[in-house]
């Protein structure tokens, strides 16, 4: 399995509007909004690299996938409380679901 920051090279290497393109966004997507990712990952201390992958994915993908809202609202929320996330890693991923929970999407 390709990690997250080789899935953003590859991203950033094709063209945008080609079938490529859409499946390094696909990609992407479906690992940042991957439950067992997100936990994996703030349970071994990488809540910094998360929310730069979520920054850097936001930042790459076009304003017309509809994931990037999503992938926006939650580098937001692990941002929101990055050193308690850092400092109580096993808690980070709860209370992360938590903030989750009560954001309502537009449409």
């Amino acid at each position: 399995m390709e990690l997250v920051f080789q899935r953003l090279q590859g991203l950033k290497a094709v063209a945008p509007g080609t079938l490529e393109f859409a499946l390094a966004c696909q990609l992407l997507e479906n690992s940042l909004a991957d439950p067992f990712f997100l936990e994996a990952k703030t349970e071994a201390g990488l809540v910094f690299e998360l929310a730069s992958d979520l920054s850097e994915t936001v930042a790459g993908l076009p304003k017309t996938r509809p994931m990037r809202r999503v992938l926006s609202l939650l580098d937001e929320a692990i941002r929101r409380d990055i050193h308690f996330h850092r400092a109580i890693p096993n808690h980070a991923f709860s209370m992360l679901m938590e903030q989750l929970l009560v954001v309502r999407l537009p449409g």
